[in-house]
């Protein structure tokens, strides 16, 4: 969830806890008393792994802001491509078999 909500608001300096939460809680059915700790605790894991970076370095514009490390960002693009390569065979694929049959 976390990772989602850094890719859809797409801040270019990343974004912050604060925005992540409200990210979360408008898109997910949380409770509003349970949904802090568990962003705190995702962002925690995440940085100690190297999954997040920070957007800044501490004192700077967009310190205390994340993003996602160029490893992450990398992967999930392959992904979106394999997914969107998918679609279009199962596209192309389906459109001949409507022109096999005589369907306009």
């Amino acid at each position: 969830m976390v990772t989602m909500a850094i890719i859809e608001l797409k801040e270019k300096k990343g974004s912050s806890r604060q925005s992540i939460l409200q990210y979360k809680l408008a898109n997910f059915e949380v409770e509003k008393s349970a949904a802090p700790p568990l962003v705190n605790r995702a962002i925690k894991n995440m940085s100690t792994t190297g999954r997040l970076v920070p957007g800044a370095p501490a004192g700077g514009n967009g310190a205390g802001c994340f993003k996602l490390s160029a490893e992450d960002k990398r992967s999930i693009q392959q992904a979106e491509k394999a997914a969107l390569k998918k679609v279009a065979q199962a596209g192309k694929k389906v459109k001949y078999r409507c022109q096999e049959i005589g369907c306009n």
